[in-house]
């Protein structure tokens, strides 16, 4: 992902989880979501902030899409 990116993306076993997940965090903030493997189909947790945060679409996308090709080739190899 670009450094530039407001957006942080970790590969993470949480002990609550059964496998990886990616938790999504603000870059040197708080975690914002979650994205996970639940009964084979992939899930997105987006964990509620007030105010409302903005994202740029276009870095969200990235993220996201790249977060979900690493979980991907992690789980199913």
């Amino acid at each position: 992902m670009n450094s530039d990116s407001p957006i942080e993306a970790i590969v993470a076993s949480p002990p609550e989880r059964d496998e990886l997940v990616v938790q999504l965090f603000f870059r040197g903030g708080d975690q914002w979501g979650e994205l996970y493997r639940d009964n084979g189909v992939y899930r997105l947790d987006v964990f509620s902030r007030q105010p409302a945060t903005r994202f740029n679409a276009s870095e969200l996308v990235t993220a996201l899409t790249r977060s979900l090709d690493e979980l991907r080739s992690r789980l199913e190899g």
